[in-house]
């Protein structure tokens, strides 16, 4: 079973781990996850290979040689059965309480190959996380303080006891800050009718402009209203005028072109117009026989 472990950075200044490969470093740090709370496990490479590196071609047993060469651990036999024993394992993890207690033999003759300790009196490849210091609580950081108590907000139940990890107490949240004073809401509809517009042409022009997706904000019916009152025409009149021609807005000059442009032709008055022009019978009346005028002259000739 795979347990949670400590690591602190002076594993990676460990100059006995940094002449290995990168491969074996890593391993290293994968055996004392599948170690039990003694530090020892069974010395079989294709099962480590199977939890440590599924999905890689390493050669686990080499890399356990290169380990055992450096007396990170120690790989020994007892009644037959071969087992690994990592060196220090419990001077520098601090597995929990409730971890069963090792099923396997020691080594023979007690721990071999004792990994020498820094100048401070720490392992160089010490798997124990630092101390706190200034007050400083693994709780408040949610750090893993114990090899099996896994991190409190998943509700990750201990595999060894079946029991949930101790409450921590949440941090408290920051103060909410007041809300801010909303601004009044602008009403187009009642702006339009406060000037001068009955409210039905002021809903028929607003929903126009939301048809043609153009906002409705203060800024935009000031300005209509504005408009309105430089073209004389009133502000009723002018959204009547606007809705007649699908207008989303109104500006004073365009009752001007309108006036100057005089109707506007449909296209079948255009047509009938080209048709009477190339045909000749849009020439003015006075340039036209009168079928009277005819009559009266062959009688006054006869």
């Amino acid at each position: 079973m795979a347990r949670a472990r400590n690591i602190k950075p002076g594993f990676f200044r460990n100059a006995d781990l940094a002449e290995l490969s990168v491969e074996a470093r890593l391993l290293f740090i994968g055996l004392w996850t599948i170690a039990d709370r003694e530090g020892r496990l069974d010395d079989r490479p294709k099962q480590i290979k199977m939890e440590i590196y599924p999905a890689d071609s390493f050669d686990v047993s080499a890399l356990l040689e290169e380990l055992a060469d450096t007396d990170m651990l120690d790989r020994y036999e007892v009644g037959g059965k071969k087992y690994i024993q990592i060196v220090n394992f419990t001077k520098h993890q601090n597995p929990h309480k409730d971890e069963r207690a090792s099923a396997i033999p020691p080594p023979p003759g007690g721990t071999a190959g004792s990994a020498t300790d820094d100048a401070d009196g720490e392992h160089g490849a010490s798997t124990v996380q630092a101390p706190c210091e200034h007050g400083a609580c693994t709780v408040q950081t949610r750090l893993i303080p114990d090899s099996l108590l896994l991190i409190p907000e998943r509700g990750i139940l201990n595999p060894e006891t079946n029991t949930a990890p101790a409450a921590i107490p949440e941090v408290q949240a920051r103060p909410e800050k007041p809300a801010a004073v909303a601004a009044d809401r602008f009403d187009a509809a009642d702006f339009l009718i406060e000037n001068g517009a009955d409210r039905q042409t002021a809903a028929d022009f607003l929903a126009l402009r939301k048809g043609k997706r153009a906002a409705s904000t203060a800024t935009a019916m000031r300005a209509i209203v504005r408009e309105a009152g430089k073209s004389g025409m009133g502000l009723q009149d002018a959204l009547t005028l606007c809705c007649a021609k699908g207008w989303a807005g109104f500006e004073a000059g365009w009752v001007g072109q309108q006036a100057r442009a005089g109707p506007r032709q449909t296209t079948n008055d255009q047509r009938k117009a080209t048709l009477d022009e190339l045909t000749g019978r849009n020439r003015h009346a006075a340039d036209k026989p009168n079928p009277r005028d005819i009559t009266a002259e062959v009688i006054r000739i006869a």
